[in-house]
C-alpha cells in the first residue's frame, strides 16, 4: 500500500492572514475561513448549462483624497506634519509648565510673556522644517528632516533593514529638534532674564518630584494627538533617563548661545544678592562669607553671566555656568575666611573677615541631623516617592520593602506608568469590553498624591507649607551655628603697632590653604559642605570639586601674576 504524498493547498493571498482554509459561496467565488475573496482562483460552476463563463475584468480602485486624507489620518503624522503636530504637543507642555510656575510655585505672571517670546525665537530656527500646509501629502518623505548627503541617503536606504540603519535613521530624523529639556531652559532663561532667582537645582528638584511636568509629560498631551505621533517623537515625550542638572546648564548655556548669535540678545545674568543670600542661609554660613565671595568676584572680573563664548582652548566648560562659578566662590571663600582645619591662624584685627573661628563639628552634625530630619518630613508629606528613588528601585529591593514601603512605590507606579484608559478605536478596541472587565475586577485605591493641576488652591497650600517648615527649620541651623562662633585672638604685625610680630611667623587667613582636585579627597565636614554645594548648585559632587579647584587655580595664577609684576615694577 503506497502513501501519497499530501499537498497543502496555498495559503491565502491577502496580506497577514496566511489562511489555507477555503469554501465556496453562493457567488462562485472562492472564499479563506476569514472571509477574503480568493479572486485568483475564479468561480465554480454548480451545474454545466452550456453559458460562457466570463471571469470578469480586474480593475484596482483608487481612493478619493478625502478617503486617502483619512486613512492618512488613521495611520498617523509622518514627515514634516509629524514634526509641526509633535510641536503643538510640546508647545501644550510647555504651557502647562508656566501655569504650574505661575499659580502654585507663585512666580510672576510676566514669566508667561518672556517665555513666548523665547520660545518663538527657538522655533524660528525650525520653521523650514514644518509645512503649514494642511494639503501636504503626509505619506511623501520629506527631505528636511535629515542632513545628510544623498549618497548618505541611498546607503541608509539601502541598508535599511538592518539594526544598525533603523537606529541611524531615527537618530536623523529627530535631530536638531527641541526636546523637553529644551523647554525647561527656556524657563529658565526666562526667569532669569526677569530677575527670578529659579536656580537649576530648583526645577530638576520639581520634576524629581512629579510638580514640575516633565516625565510624564506625555499624559499631558491629548491621546487623538499623542498616538498619530510617530514612536521616535513620542519617546521624546516620555524621558526615561534621569535628567542631571549638568545636561540642564548645557541646554541653557546652548540656548543662550543661540539667542545671542542668531538674534543678538544679550546672555542673562544671575540675580547674584538673591542667590548668595539664599544658598548663606541653607548653608548657614556667617555674614562674613557673603562679603568675601564678592570680594573675590569683584578680583576675577566676574559678572555671573552665561559665557557663550569659550574663553580659550582650554577654558573650562563648568565655569562657564553662572551659578556654578558662584557657588564654587562661595565655597573658596568659606575655606579662605573659616578654614576647614586645626591650624591656628589669627586676625591683625576685629574688623577682619577672619576674626570669628567656626565649630565645623558643630556645622556637620546639624546639617546631617536636619537633612534626614527634612527627608523623612519631606516624604512624609507628600506620600510619593521621587523619580529618582522610583527608577532606583530594583527587584531585591521589592523583596525587603515593608508594607508603607510598598504602597508608597506602587502609588507612584500607579501615577506615573499604570493607565486605567481604555482604548476603543483600533486594533486594541476589540479586546474593550475584556480591558473594562478586567479593571472592575481589580479596583485600585486613590494614590496618596493626585497629580497636579493647574491652579490648584489645595497643592499650592501644601507646598507653601512645606516651604514654611523649610525656611524654619534653616533659621533654627543657622542660629545654632551662629551661637558655635568663637573669635579667634588677634596678633597685630610688627609694622603695625608695638608688641607686632614679624610678618610670615604667624599664620594669617588663607595661609596653609588646603586644595583638593579629585571628590575622593574629601572627609568630613569638607565633604557635606561640597557635597551641599553641589546639590544647589545642580551639579554633581565630583563637579563642583572640579570647579572649586580650578577657580583656586584661577587665583593663585593671578596672585602669582601681580607678585611679578611687583617684582618687575620695583626693579
Amino acid at each position: 500500500m503506497s502513501l501519497r504524498a499530501h499537498k497543502r493547498p496555498e495559503p491565502c493571498g491577502e496580506e497577514n492572514c496566511g489562511s489555507r482554509r477555503f469554501h465556496v459561496g453562493d457567488d462562485g467565488y472562492t472564499y479563506c475561513d476569514r472571509g477574503h475573496q480568493q479572486s485568483h482562483r475564479g468561480t465554480v460552476i454548480a451545474e454545466d448549462t452550456g453559458e460562457l463563463v466570463q471571469l470578469g475584468r480586474k480593475q484596482r480602485r483608487r481612493d478619493s483624497d478625502a478617503e486617502s486624507s483619512a486613512r492618512s489620518r488613521s495611520r498617523g503624522f509622518t514627515g514634516s506634519k509629524a514634526l509641526e503636530h509633535y510641536l503643538l504637543a510640546l508647545q501644550l507642555v510647555l504651557r502647562k509648565q508656566v501655569a504650574w510656575l505661575v499659580s502654585v510655585a507663585k512666580l510672576p505672571a510676566e514669566l508667561e510673556a518672556i517665555t513666548r517670546d523665547i520660545w518663538a525665537l527657538r522655533l524660528r530656527r525650525l520653521q523650514s522644517r514644518v509645512s503649514y500646509d494642511s494639503e501636504t501629502d503626509t505619506e511623501a518623505p520629506s527631505q528636511v528632516f535629515s542632513s545628510q548627503s544623498e549618497n548618505e541617503s541611498a546607503t541608509s536606504r539601502g541598508g535599511g533593514s538592518s539594526t544598525i540603519g533603523r537606529r541611524r535613521k531615527r537618530h536623523v530624523k529627530t535631530d536638531g529638534t527641541v526636546n523637553l529639556a529644551e523647554t525647561l531652559a527656556v524657563l529658565h532663561v526666562s526667569a532669569a532674564l526677569l530677575r527670578i532667582p529659579l536656580t537649576i537645582a530648583d526645577i530638576v528638584d520639581k520634576i524629581d518630584t512629579g510638580e514640575l511636568l516633565y516625565y510624564s509629560a506625555a499624559r499631558a498631551v491629548p491621546a487623538t494627538l499623542l498616538e498619530r505621533l510617530p514612536p521616535e517623537f513620542q519617546g521624546l515625550l516620555e524621558p526615561q533617563r534621569q535628567l542631571r542638572g549638568s545636561a540642564l546648564h548645557k541646554r541653557v548655556l546652548e540656548l543662550a548661545a543661540l539667542l545671542g548669535g542668531e538674534f543678538g540678545m544679550e546672555a542673562p545674568r544671575a540675580n547674584v544678592p538673591l542667590l548668595l543670600y539664599r544658598w548663606m542661609g541653607e548653608l548657614a554660613l556667617p555674614l562674613e562669607v557673603y562679603a568675601g565671595t564678592r570680594r573675590l568676584a569683584r578680583e576675577l572680573g566676574a559678572d555671573f553671566t552665561v559665557q557663550v563664548r569659550e574663553g580659550g582652548a582650554g577654558s573650562p566648560v563648568l565655569l562657564r555656568y553662572p551659578e556654578v562659578q558662584l557657588m564654587a566662590l562661595l565655597v573658596v571663600a568659606t575655606k579662605l575666611f573659616f578654614p576647614l582645619d586645626d591650624v591656628e591662624r589669627h586676625p591683625t584685627s576685629a574688623q577682619d573677615l577672619s576674626a570669628l573661628q567656626m565649630d565645623w563639628d558643630a556645622w556637620d552634625a546639624t546639617h546631617n541631623v536636619s537633612s534626614s530630619s527634612s527627608t523623612e518630613q519631606d516624604n512624609a508629606a507628600r506620600g510619593e516617592l521621587r523619580f529618582s528613588e522610583a527608577a532606583g528601585v530594583t527587584e531585591p529591593d521589592c523583596l525587603t520593602m515593608g508594607e508603607a514601603e510598598l504602597d508608597r512605590y506602587l502609588d507612584w507606579y500607579e501615577t506615573n506608568l499604570a493607565s486605567e484608559s481604555v482604548r476603543e478605536q483600533g486594533r486594541a478596541g476589540r479586546d474593550a469590553d475584556f480591558r473594562r472587565t478586567l479593571m472592575r475586577l481589580f479596583p485600585t485605591q486613590p494614590s496618596s498624591r493626585a497629580p497636579p493641576v493647574e491652579g490648584e488652591d489645595s497643592v499650592g497650600g501644601e507646598d507653601r507649607s512645606l516651604a514654611r517648615s523649610s525656611a524654619d527649620e534653616a533659621t533654627q541651623r543657622l542660629r545654632r551655628v551662629q551661637q558655635a562662633l568663637r573669635p579667634r585672638g588677634i596678633v597685630v604685625s610688627a609694622g603695625d603697632g608695638a608688641g607686632g610680630v614679624e610678618q610670615g611667623k604667624v599664620a594669617r587667613a588663607g595661609s596653609f590653604y588646603r586644595r583638593h582636585r579629585e571628590a575622593a579627597d574629601l572627609e568630613g565636614p569638607t565633604r557635606t559642605l561640597y557635597a551641599k554645594a553641589a546639590t544647589l548648585a545642580g551639579v554633581a559632587l565630583e563637579e563642583m570639586t572640579r570647579a572649586v579647584f580650578l577657580t583656586e587655580r584661577g587665583l593663585q595664577k593671578r596672585e602669582q601674576r601681580g607678585a611679578r609684576e611687583e617684582d618687575a615694577g620695583e626693579e
